[in-house]
C-alpha cells in the first residue's frame, strides 16, 4: 500500500486499505481520513470500477460510524469535563 501510495497517493483501492489497516489498529482518526480521502476521488471520476463500488460503499459507512463515534465520544468527555468543574466548584462552595 505504503508504495502504491508513494507513486500515486490518489490510488483509492491503496487508500481504502491503508484506511482498513488503520481501523485494525485502532486508529479511528486516520482510517476515516483515508477513507474519507478515497470517497472523494471516487466521486470526482467520470465512472468508476464496479469492483470498487462495494469497497467505496462500506469505507463511506464506515467514515460515518467513525464520525459519529468521535462527536460522541468527545461529547461525552465534554460532559465529564464539565461535571469535574462543577464538583470542583461545589467542593470549593463547601470549603470556602
Amino acid at each position: 500500500m505504503d508504495q502504491a501510495l508513494k507513486a500515486d497517493p490518489n490510488h483509492i483501492p491503496a487508500l481504502i486499505g491503508k484506511g482498513d489497516l488503520f481501523a485494525r489498529l485502532g486508529d479511528e482518526r486516520a482510517a476515516s481520513a483515508h477513507y474519507g480521502v478515497a470517497v472523494r476521488l471516487a466521486e470526482r471520476l467520470p465512472s468508476q470500477p464496479t469492483e470498487w463500488r462495494a469497497e467505496l460503499d462500506r469505507s463511506a459507512a464506515a467514515r460515518r460510524r467513525m464520525t459519529v463515534s468521535a462527536k460522541t465520544t468527545a461529547w461525552l468527555r465534554g460532559f465529564e469535563d464539565n461535571g469535574r468543574a462543577a464538583s470542583r466548584a461545589r467542593r470549593a462552595r463547601l470549603v470556602g
